[in-house]
């Protein structure tokens, strides 16, 4: 093969894979979603996104936000006892420990969906965007499953 015609063609998939691997970490994600989930619910109603999240740093990772096209609102959520009732409210962050994992689950820490933009219907995928305090921004795609286990009623 002529290596006049190859040291181009080699300089510039080199310049390709710099470019693309520029904004990449080293380290890999610093924080890993598995069985992202959310209930199934009618249009204008509330649901809820669950999954467990493992941070694979050495340090806490905050999680201040999120967001979701098939939502007007998304919040950070928690459910908790208030004297015999459980009581639902929204937190300013959800705290993931170095090196541990934290499970989003009915009965617990969740994100809301609130006002949802259209039905959600079992096998239906949704785009969710965590934001961290450090303005990292991470999207996962969390699959609508029927939940009749999960019996929180969403209200507005």
């Amino acid at each position: 093969m002529n290596t006049t015609v190859l040291r181009p063609v080699l300089a510039i998939l080199v310049a390709v894979v710099v470019a693309v691997t520029a904004g990449c970490s080293s380290n890999g994600p610093t924080l890993t979603i598995s069985d992202p989930h959310v209930k199934a619910m009618p249009a204008g109603e509330m649901s809820a996104a669950f999954a467990t999240l493992a941070n694979t740093t050495g340090d806490d990772i905050d999680i201040i936000g999120a967001r979701s096209e098939a939502a007007e609102t998304v919040e950070l959520h928690e459910m908790v006892m208030d004297g015999p009732a459980m009581t639902m409210s929204a937190v300013e962050k959800i705290v993931v420990p170095a090196g541990g994992t934290i499970v989003l689950e009915p009965g617990g820490l969740h994100i809301m969906l609130i006002g949802l933009s259209a039905d959600l219907e079992p096998g239906d995928d949704i785009e969710i965007t965590l934001v961290l305090s450090d303005g990292e921004e991470i999207s996962f795609t969390a699959v609508v499953r029927d939940m009749p286990n999960a019996q929180e009623s969403y209200h507005s």
